[in-house]
């Protein structure tokens, strides 16, 4: 585990400063690549991200791309992420031809779309389709089982919820929203709390992106309305996230003292 939150926690430093590279954000981009890439049991996302981040790095500075078995291993991670991630998005397109009204991507493929700005860097086990104008049906989007493949699912009793967190984006000249920021949080935190990696990989991305845009109040407010509580504080010190004092969080402190006997929950993703 703490290998993992390691590397995120470089991964996401790193993430933000690859389009404007400076002082040391060449040599610590490889030397991420190095350690995630010279490791088998580091998961592909953490690699085909590393790899990324080389590639816009070096691309920024005009220099050439080093030769390198660890950075050799995160490209293969990359180009492996990619085509998963391409065949996903041709189902996705089919069933989405089907979909009338305002669909909301969610699944790893869309908290992807929304937190890196990419579709194809995180290789995605599935896609959940929320059509954000049927709230016929009470299934609950946070209690999907993971699954591969694309499912289809109603809001329900959050589709109001979901709206107001939706980003407006676009699928090969298909309109779709994706989760915001808050949202992506909401949605990684369970797994997050559980361990997994990838999840991890989303909630500290997400809260960064709250941190460095003040948006921690929209983030708790999404987390409240999903239920998901009881996971934020548990996923906080999982990952080594300090949430900041100015947001208004009593419901969540009081949850501390059981945080210790947490079950392990079903993942999300």
């Amino acid at each position: 585990m703490s290998k993992n939150k390691d590397l995120i926690r470089d991964v996401v430093r790193l993430w933000a400063r690859r389009k404007e590279p400076s002082g040391q954000t060449p040599r610590r981009a490889m030397h991420l690549a190095e350690k995630a890439g010279l490791d088998p049991e580091v998961p592909t996302a953490i690699r085909s991200l590393a790899w990324a981040i080389v590639d816009n790095v070096y691309g920024r500075l005009g220099w050439e791309l080093p030769s390198s078995p660890g950075l050799g291993a995160c490209h293969s991670a990359a180009v492996s992420a990619t085509h998963a991630a391409h065949m996903l998005l041709a189902e996705v397109r089919s069933v989405l031809a089907t979909i009338e009204g305002r669909p909301m991507i969610l699944g790893e493929l869309g908290l992807a779309a929304a937190i890196l700005g990419r579709w194809d860097v995180i290789p995605p086990r599935g896609a959940v389709l929320v059509n954000l104008d049927d709230d016929a049906s009470q299934l609950s989007a946070t209690n999907l089982i993971p699954a591969n493949g694309v499912q289809v699912a109603y809001g329900g009793r959050l589709t109001a919820a979901l709206a107001e967190n939706a980003v407006e984006n676009d699928l090969s000249g298909i309109p779709v929203s994706l989760p915001s920021p808050g949202l992506v949080i909401s949605y990684a935190t369970r797994s997050a709390a559980g361990g997994d990696p990838v999840a991890g990989l989303f909630f500290c991305l997400a809260a960064q992106w709250c941190m460095a845009q003040g948006r921690w109040d929209r983030a708790i407010n999404a987390v409240r309305i999903t239920g998901q509580e009881r996971s934020l504080i548990a996923a906080a010190r999982r990952w080594d996230i300090v949430l900041p004092r100015t947001v208004h969080r009593p419901p969540l402190d009081r949850l501390g003292t059981i945080v210790s006997g947490l079950k392990k929950h079903v993942p999300i993703f």
